[in-house]
């Protein structure tokens, strides 16, 4: 899980990454903040857009409100500790 992406959105910054990892995961639906490992051209495009949004505070803002409940402390201990015990039952 990349906790950097999760503290980004924490303190409400807006931001762009590209679909590596579990990254995905995170933007689940809001498919325009992601862009193609590697194509520094469409990296540096939704960059600008991104710069250009007037609403990128109240987007960050939302985001935040959405993920926060979802990729909470306890929500993911939850999962994880869920994730174990199933193991642990085979």
């Amino acid at each position: 899980m990349p906790y950097a992406v999760l503290e980004a959105i924490a303190a409400q910054r807006p931001i762009v990454a590209t679909r590596v990892g579990g990254i995905p995961e995170i933007f689940e639906g809001e498919t325009d903040a992601l862009v193609e490992p590697g194509n520094a051209e469409a990296l540096a495009s939704a960059m600008a857009a991104m710069l250009d949004d007037k609403n990128r505070t109240a987007n960050a803002h939302r985001r935040r409100l959405a993920l926060q409940a979802r990729f909470s402390v306890s929500s993911m201990a939850g999962e994880i500790e869920t994730a174990y015990m199933a193991a642990l039952s085979r």
